[in-house]
C-alpha cells in the first residue's frame, strides 16, 4: 500500500484522470488494489510477478 499526501499525487492523478475522476477517487479516500488502478485509468500496466524480465522489456518496448 502506497499513501500519498494530496499536495503529490493530485497533480498526476488529475492529468491521469481528469479533474472530476480525479476528485471522486481522492474525496472517497478509499484504498484500490492494482487492477482497480487499471480499470480506472490509473495505471497502464500492473506486474505481478515477472518471471522473464528481458521478455517483459521487450513486448513493452513493442506496445509502448
Amino acid at each position: 500500500m502506497i499513501g500519498l499526501t494530496p499536495a503529490q499525487i493530485s497533480p498526476f492523478v488529475k492529468q491521469r484522470l481528469g479533474f472530476a475522476k480525479g476528485k471522486k477517487l481522492m474525496l472517497k479516500a478509499a484504498q484500490i488494489n492494482g487492477e482497480e488502478a487499471v480499470n480506472i485509468g490509473l495505471l497502464i500496466l500492473l506486474v505481478i510477478k515477472v518471471l522473464n524480465l528481458k521478455s517483459l522489456n521487450e513486448k513493452l518496448k513493442l506496445k509502448y
